[in-house]
């Protein structure tokens, strides 16, 4: 980088000066000492920056913005660290992410310190012998650009001026188009139509009229699309798009990037996995019995557990459970559940030994079904293996072959050394991205270990409690809500609620709990009114199930952060309507709303219309006796 210091304009000492209408010549004087410096901070963007697959321009544009934010971030710490610095508060402006109007892009940050200046006295005509020596806090006010932002901030001023003779449509403009028989005017004219020469008197050097003069030339040639030297009114709405027309396409492309980047390529491998070394697990052939399978699950745990020996997690447990927990929990998320089959683990206090029976119910199970999903549950049985001990990805790839062997070093992390936190979090993330885009499975095994690690997240500290649960927030939750994942995306936001708003989760949850039982009557009663409601289509075979629940207590959150001053507000109940076509739904939805009133605003048609994660239902919420009902309607497929 360069720093150029300047002493500021004229013009913009006289306009805050003239903000401070009532105050005494001595003290606009200091005002404007205080305020008479500038730096000016030109950065070089680093071209070997890391940034994600994007359009070269925007690839530059985004290292541009990562240098002048680090730029900024070496400002704040000095100021924070070192005696005697300070940063003025609600002085840091960025007009990066949202720039001006005119197209002007900086970051802004203005810092204080003490200074001893001489300065004259305010009434004195010999004011160059008087003077007082003080001591004052003085303003440093640091513009930070890149070459290219300051390449465009060198004509921002006239631009400021275009764009604002552009955008005003008052009588004059009209006027001085409409006066020519050409229907044209020169940007001179213009000019002085909107800035007259006395209103630049007190802008100073750089804003003569003669400047202006050359810079409207300049910037109205780029508009002048008959190139007759005179603007007419297609000139004038042109050069109105064109203003801002690159600030938008690069603002919607940081918006596409930010919501939808690691979208694209989701989906499993349809590659075949290459041969594995002869003599192991992963040499067996894809028509191996399930009693073979059974087996190499025996010999997965066990190897699981002589990796993991000795190691204890922070709630005393062997460190091998959290593995067989979380492949426990992809079992119960892949198969069927079944009218006998082993109940839930407790998420707190459940003997090893209690959860390695319950997790060896499933395995008969697992070995019936497809490959892909044995694969990703040996996969879970040893996804912190080559992380946390010393074995390697090639000597899993020996034993269970390269599909497992890929699949857990998917989930590995791929960060080390020295760097930040934060960074090291953003480096895991792109590689669990990256590979999830040739293989969804890796991410299914990252959100089970996440929930698995959400439900045991009491025995960490409280620092890093909230920290975990805001990253699971802003990361987890939208992707698991994105890739349709609603189950495990309403259990995560709901522990990280837990954690996030403590104080509040809690008296909800209190509350909950103390009109449990009238709610509970009132579920009972809903059932039995809808049932009765619904029972034509009950008797034709048209329904396939009624089911009962409750508003979640994140949702609740939510309506009370709407309105902080009201009584916490009480669950919702929902209705859940499966029928077995989907025309079925739409005459549901009419039976149900020809008897009772639905509230305004509240139907969803997500049939018509799905989600971009494809989820389909008819959602409404009616009234009985002026409570809300919520209804999802919706078939045995969706």
């Amino acid at each position: 980088f360069r720093v150029n210091g300047r002493v500021k304009s004229v013009y913009s000492l006289v306009k805050k000066m003239l903000r401070q209408r009532g105050g005494s010549r001595m003290d606009l004087k200091a005002e404007a000492v205080r305020d008479l410096l500038a730096l000016e901070v030109i950065v070089t963007p680093d071209p070997d920056l890391e940034v994600p697959q994007t359009p070269d321009w925007l690839a530059e544009e985004w290292r541009e913005r990562a240098a002048c934010f680090a730029a900024l971030d070496a400002l704040q710490r000095y100021a924070q660290r070192t005696s005697g610095w300070w940063i003025e508060p609600g002085s840091t402006k960025d007009y990066i992410t949202k720039s001006k109007k005119s197209g002007y892009r900086a970051l802004h940050i203005t810092l204080g310190t003490n200074v001893t200046a001489l300065l004259p006295m305010a009434s004195s005509q010999n004011f160059q012998r008087q003077r007082i020596d003080t001591t004052m806090p003085c303003k440093l006010e640091v513009h930070i650009f890149s070459a290219s932002m300051k390449q465009k901030e060198k004509v921002g001023s006239a631009s400021h001026h275009l764009y604002k003779a552009f955008e005003f449509t008052n009588e004059e403009i009209i006027a001085a188009l409409t006066r020519s028989t050409a229907g044209s005017v020169a940007p001179s004219a213009l000019r002085r139509i909107m800035f007259p020469a006395e209103t630049l008197r007190l802008q100073g050097k750089s804003f003569s009229p003669d400047i202006v003069d050359r810079e409207f030339q300049w910037l109205c040639a780029l508009s002048d699309r008959d190139r007759d030297g005179r603007l007419n009114l297609a000139d004038v709405h042109h050069a109105q798009r064109d203003v801002s027309r690159r600030l938008e396409d690069f603002r919607r492309a940081l918006e596409q990037r930010k919501n939808r980047w690691w979208v694209h390529g989701v989906q499993a491998s349809e590659k075949a996995p290459a041969p594995s070394p002869a003599g192991a697990w992963g040499t067996l052939p894809s028509t191996v019995g399930a009693r073979q399978k059974v087996a190499m699950l025996e010999h997965a745990l066990m190897v699981a557990k002589n990796a993991h020996n000795g190691q204890i997690r922070k709630s005393g447990d062997p460190y091998w459970t959290h593995p067989l927990a979380v492949a426990d929990i992809l079992a119960r998320t892949m198969l069927i559940p079944t009218p006998n089959g082993p109940r839930e683990p407790p998420a707190e206090g459940c003997p090893p030994e209690e959860l390695e029976e319950l997790a060896r119910a499933f395995w008969y199970r697992i070995a019936l079904g497809p490959e892909d999903g044995f694969d990703m549950y040996i996969a879970a049985l040893l996804h912190d293996t080559v992380e946390d001990t010393s074995m390697t990805v090639a000597q899993i790839q020996s034993l269970f072959g390269p599909s497992v062997a890929s699949l857990v070093d998917g989930v590995t992390k791929a960060s080390s050394g020295r760097r930040s936190r934060a960074s090291r979090s953003v480096q895991d993330l792109r590689k669990v991205l990256e590979r999830a885009a040739n293989d969804v499975r890796v991410l299914v095994i990252k959100f089970a270990d996440r929930l698995h690690n959400m439900r045991t997240l009491q025995h960490m500290p409280s620092s890093k409690q909230r920290r975990i649960a805001e990253e699971t927030r802003a990361v987890y939750v939208p992707l698991a809500e994105r890739l349709g994942i609603h189950i495990w995306k309403t259990e995560l936001e709901e522990l990280c609620c837990q954690y996030i708003n403590g104080y509040a989760f809690e008296l909800l949850t209190e509350r909950n709990r103390q009109s449990e039982d009238a709610r509970q009557r009132n579920l009972r009663y809903l059932q039995h009114y809808f049932g009765t409601l619904l029972v034509d289509f009950r008797d034709d075979g048209a329904i396939r199930d009624i089911i009962m629940m409750e508003e979640p207590v994140h949702t609740q959150l939510r309506r009370w952060a709407q309105r902080p001053n009201a009584q916490p507000p009480l669950p919702i109940p929902r209705i859940k309507v499966v029928t077995e076509s989907k025309d079925t739904c739409w005459s549901i939805l009419g039976k149900i709303h020809a008897l009772l009133p639905p509230m305004p605003g509240r139907l969803r048609d997500y049939v018509s219309s799905p989600k971009e994660n494809l989820y389909l239902s008819l959602h409404t919420t009616v009234l009985m006796d002026g409570a809300p009902v919520e209804v999802y309607i919706k078939s045995m497929e969706m």
